[in-house]
């Protein structure tokens, strides 16, 4: 018997402060800490003082929301709590702006309070200035964020009042500080949707809820028994949040927000034409709008309506959208960061290279300062977004007193509001309105939208109806509104067990742990055999009669029909998971079982290995003793269909087949290929196959197309769709390099053209010499090299010739025309081929003077090119015929982003290079051209 309880410390029958407790008889695990938006200090806290907090193992947190956060902080630093923390990173990030922001007005509104009480009431004037320049009000602040004050406000200005005060050291007058905040986020370990996390024996998985960028729902199973914990979910199409998650794994028990009760939204598209008209009305009348928001959440979503509205009317474009917030750079910074977790529509707006948060129409205020000109004149129609949205104080607070009086204005709450809180009491339409302690007189237009990310009724229900739960706890709502969901519920699904606890009221949810399962098919003789050798392991006597019928039971092929009562108490019950049955003995040849496993010894010492389980699928249904089946039996022995999907997919090929087998031989280690014929036993003809772990690939020669085939699996289905996304990618390749011809026999010049062109399109100062030239630049310049001698003899005369002719006043041009023609011809062939031989020097030498000294000592050494035996007129003769003769030079940047010379020699199929790592990964990369032929392996 499993007996789990679930308490509340908060946020039952109330909307704030959520803290629910899950405790079984060894671990506590504490789901979301936030604080009360309509109190301040120790009285908007969980109630940590009736539970002992050092018995919690984990704090799970479902969303930066402040009702589910906010007494994090408070939590680690000021109490017994030693557990770990769990929350996504993007949550993570906002926590530590939205704390830091709390803390900083906690500071202020608690100096403000002591000021309104102080004896001498001239320290401050009504509505003085410090010397920073912030405004100073009684009963309130300039606040900017979601319980939060403006950047620039100073904490030790602020300190220094409370400490004059006498109230000494500030820790004692707030619930956390920055210290307590640096030390909470330290503490704070993250963790991505679907990742499944074990502590112990709990283990947790976060599920996608929709409502704010990285909000999350915990589905936590203890003692197998799974509880899914919904925070604050909505899955309703949203602009830029993905709806909600509902798991595919049985819950036992769910605890879900009830907030909006029995209420259904209206359309969405309706909602958000009523809220255009009503700023378009507003404004034509030359008022001001006030959309009091959260900081970050549907401050988002309202911003990306009215920058899609104002694109499209132009009357409205010179109309400002003011956003007032000290995190709005922050905000977008952060959802930027997270632009993954984003919906649909901001990933397409993103995908057409715009930034869907980089808003034409909106200007970021940090300060109500900045716009109160504004606020103050007439006719200066605009729209201002401003925090926090239940206008409890801070700058929304302070907008709200401004426009109030002007009935050409008009206030929109988008979001929910709670009891306590301004927001809530506007709602009734009051003449006047309280703030700051004065009454004030309203007869500014008010109207309620909701654009709450938070689900209705009819969202609720299908959540449960989807879930498939049988007990559902309802929590984070109006006590009223509670009752009146859990008898809607109750009516409409009979099955259901629904509670609303209140505060500190203990449920205990008692289940019946089954310590068996049924096993049908082949997989009840497999562990009848099991069971048998373990007990022939295990030394005890059988009789011939025994020994016989565990042989017969090993070689019987026919299932057996009677069921099998077995213990399991490793089973999980649930319907679709796997168990392991704990068994002993050598499996027959057909059963598929577990690696590893038990070493036991026989009779004679010897010692035997027990498998540690089977393959087998556990189904359950409720009241009904759990199936332990092998999935092939499914179908003869339950009454659940089953299904085989065979899915082919066909692509046109005009290559040779071979290449792509040598490609997907190189991606997979399980790859061959076979003759159509004679193959797969399928009745393939026609074509060779390729089969790939799974997945048959099979290629009609005579139309040119491969098909690949598949059972479908999750397994197969990913291998197949990377086998397909690889063909794409080659003939797309080959449709790019149309100008390589792909023929039966590549040959080295083909490899060569491939290399060049891939080198061209990824490296700088791409060359090619001969290496021939190479090796008669060597000799040229070596120094006991003949051919050096007899160049610069003939240079020497080509020189002296020219001076003598310049020099040689006793030829005239007379007698130069009397000369012999024929000799004269000469000398000036001689002379011009000597010169231009000598301006091939010069070029040769200014070309290779520039190459490394690793290049020349390997074609120095190259055994294809070598110096004829002839001493008066040495030459390079070449080897071998059938080569290319070529070296290809380009450069490569290495780690410290400096220029490497690299040398390819195709004939020998070298690379040449200083760096070893360069030259490993050319190498790799020639290896790579040549072996698949394909540019696109690079």
């Amino acid at each position: 018997m499993n007996n789990i309880n679930i308490v509340c410390l908060g946020g039952a029958s109330e909307v704030g402060r959520s803290c629910v407790i899950i405790e079984s008889a060894n671990r506590s695990i504490m789901l979301d800490c936030g604080i009360h938006p309509a109190f301040m200090g120790i009285g908007c806290l969980p109630i940590y003082d009736a539970y002992d907090i050092s018995k919690v193992d984990l704090c799970l947190i479902t969303h930066f929301h402040m009702d589910h956060s906010g007494a994090l902080p408070y939590l680690i630093n000021r109490t017994r709590f030693k557990g770990k923390v769990y929350m996504t990173e993007a949550t993570k990030s906002i926590c530590y702006l939205l704390w830091n922001d709390y803390a900083r007005i906690e500071k202020c509104m608690h100096m403000m309070n002591k000021m309104k009480g102080s004896r001498n009431k001239n320290e401050v004037g009504e509505n003085e200035t410090d010397e920073y320049g912030n405004k100073i009000k009684r009963g309130g602040v300039y606040s900017s964020d979601e319980y939060g004050s403006e950047d620039n406000e100073d904490d030790d200005y602020y300190q220094s009042y409370i400490c004059e005060m006498g109230d000494g050291d500030i820790k004692h007058n707030v619930l956390y500080d920055e210290n307590d905040i640096n030390v909470a986020m330290k503490r704070i370990e993250t963790l991505n949707f679907h990742e499944h996390i074990e502590f112990e024996d709990v283990k947790f998985t976060a599920y996608r809820a929709g409502h704010v960028i990285g909000a999350c729902m915990f589905l936590v199973e203890i003692n197998n028994i799974r509880f899914l914990y919904t925070g604050d979910y909505s899955r309703e199409v949203d602009r830029h949040i993905p709806i909600a998650e509902i798991p595919t794994i049985d819950v036992h028990v769910l605890i879900c927000e009830g907030t909006y009760g029995i209420r259904v939204h209206d359309d969405r598209k309706k909602r958000e034409v009523r809220f255009l008209n009503m700023i378009t009305s507003i404004l034509n009348n030359k008022g001001k709008v006030l959309l009091p928001v959260f900081a970050l959440g549907r401050a988002q979503e309202l911003l990306l309506i009215m920058e899609e509205h104002w694109e499209k009317n132009t009357q409205l474009q010179k109309i400002p959208i003011f956003y007032i917030s000290s995190m709005a750079t922050k905000s977008l910074c952060i959802y930027e960061t997270f632009i993954n977790l984003c919906g649909d529509f901001v990933r397409h707006v993103l995908n057409e290279g715009k930034n869907p948060f980089n808003f034409k129409y909106v200007k970021y205020a940090k300060s109500l300062d900045s716009i109160l000109n504004y606020l103050y004149q007439d006719n200066n129609p605009c729209v201002v977004m401003a925090s926090p949205g239940m206008l409890q104080n801070g700058i929304s607070k302070n907008i709200f007193n401004i426009i109030a009086p002007d009935k050409k204005s008009g206030v929109i709450l988008t979001g929910y509001t709670v009891k306590g809180t301004l927001a809530h009491e506007l709602k009734t339409e009051p003449e006047y309105v309280l703030i700051n302690d004065k009454p004030v007189k309203r007869r500014c237009r008010f109207e309620e939208i909701s654009f709450s990310a938070h689900s209705d009724f009819n969202q609720t229900k299908t959540f449960i109806e989807k879930l498939k739960c049988p007990n559902v706890v309802l929590v984070h709502g109006d006590r009223n509104e509670l009752n009146r969901l859990k008898n809607k519920l109750t009516e409409e699904k009979k099955y259901l067990s629904v509670f609303t606890p209140e505060l500190l009221q203990r449920l205990t949810f008692r289940f019946e742990h089954s310590d068996h399962v049924v096993s049908l098919g082949q997989i009840s003789q497999h562990i009848r055999y099991l069971a048998r050798r373990r007990e022939v392991l295990q030394g005890k006597e059988l009789d011939a009669a025994d020994e016989i019928n565990v042989v017969r039971d090993a070689n019987r092929g026919d299932a057996i029909d009677a069921a099998v009562a077995i213990d399991a108490t490793d089973a999980t019950g649930a319907t679709g998971e796997k168990g392991k049955e704990q068994s002993g003995g050598r499996p027959p040849p057909e059963a598929n079982t577990n690696r590893g496993g038990e070493k036991l010894s026989d009779r004679n010492g010897e010692e035997k290995t027990i498998p540690n389980g089977v393959d087998a699928i556990i189904i359950s249904e409720p009241k009904a003793i759990p199936i332990m089946i092998y999935a092939k039996d499914i179908y003869e022995y339950t009454n659940l269909k089953t299904a085989l999907i065979d899915q082919t997919i066909s692509i046109k090929f005009p290559h040779k087949f071979e290449l792509l087998y040598h490609m997907l031989r190189g991606v997979y280690e399980e790859t061959h290929m076979e003759d159509g014929d004679s193959g797969s036993g399928n009745g393939d003809k026609g074509g060779a196959v390729i089969f790939v772990q799974d997945v048959k690939i099979h290629y009609c020669s005579a139309e040119k197309v491969i098909s690949i085939n598949w059972l479908s699996s999750p397994v197969n289905d990913l291998v197949a769709d990377s086998i397909n996304f690889l063909i794409l990618e080659f003939l797309d390749t080959m449709k790019n390099n149309n100008h390589l011809s792909i023929c039966n026999e590549v040959t080295d010049d083909e490899i060569y053209e491939m290399i060049i062109s891939y080198v061209k399109e990824n490296y700088t100062n791409v060359e090619r010499f001969s290496k021939v030239e190479l090796k008669r630049f060597l000799l040229e310049n070596s120094s006991d090299s003949p051919e050096k001698g007899r160049k610069e003899e003939a240079k020497d005369a080509y020189e002296d010739g020219l001076d003598n002719l310049k020099n040689d006043q006793s030829y005239s041009s007379g007698r130069i025309n009397q000369m012999d023609h024929n000799k004269m011809e000469e000398e000036e062939v001689d002379l011009c081929e000597d010169h231009d031989e000598k301006s091939g020097h010069r070029d040769r030498m200014k070309k290779f003077r520039s190459l490394d000294k690793i290049l020349f000592d390997y074609i120095a050494a190259d055994a294809s090119l070598a110096m004829s035996t002839d001493e008066e007129e040495p030459v390079v003769r070449v080897l071998n015929g059938g080569m290319l003769y070529e070296i290809l030079k380009f450069e490569v940047k290495d780690n410290n982003n400096k220029d490497v010379n690299v040398y390819v020699d195709i004939d020998n199929r070298e690379v040449i290079c200083e760096e070893v790592t360069i030259l490993l990964k050319i190498r790799e990369i020639l290896k790579n051209i040549e072996e698949s032929l394909l540019p696109m392996c690079f």
